[in-house]
């Protein structure tokens, strides 16, 4: 795997640590009422069921489409928080060496304060 660039290093090095743990780590989700939004594609109705997650720590935005009759998952959409989203050349590799890079620099200052 060929190395990062220093460009793609310097992204990563400057994404909010919320962002990190939760790329490396998973979202922490909560529910929270679907208010709909101008010109979304599904709205609820009769046959349509629309469930919406915000992460409590990026607060990405996950919304469910389901088949109210059926149960039948239609389609998954999240909408990302500024900043959130990185250059497809950055791999979750690369993210989870960040990571342990800050784990390791957080671990290095607890020990530095003994």
């Amino acid at each position: 795997m060929p190395a990062l660039s220093r460009r793609l290093k310097g992204e990563l090095r400057n994404l909010d640590t919320e962002y990190v743990q939760c790329r490396t780590r998973r979202h922490r989700m909560v529910d929270v009422p679907f208010t709909g939004h101008p010109g979304a594609k599904w709205q609820p109705s009769k046959s349509v069921t629309v469930l919406a997650q915000r992460c409590e720590r990026c607060s990405v935005i996950r919304e469910e489409i389901w088949n109210s009759y059926t149960g039948a998952i239609i389609t998954v959409q999240y909408k990302y928080p500024k900043g959130y989203k990185l250059d497809r050349d950055i791999k979750p590799v690369d993210i989870r060496k960040e990571f342990l890079d800050r784990q390791l620099n957080v671990a290095n200052a607890i020990l530095l304060k003994l």
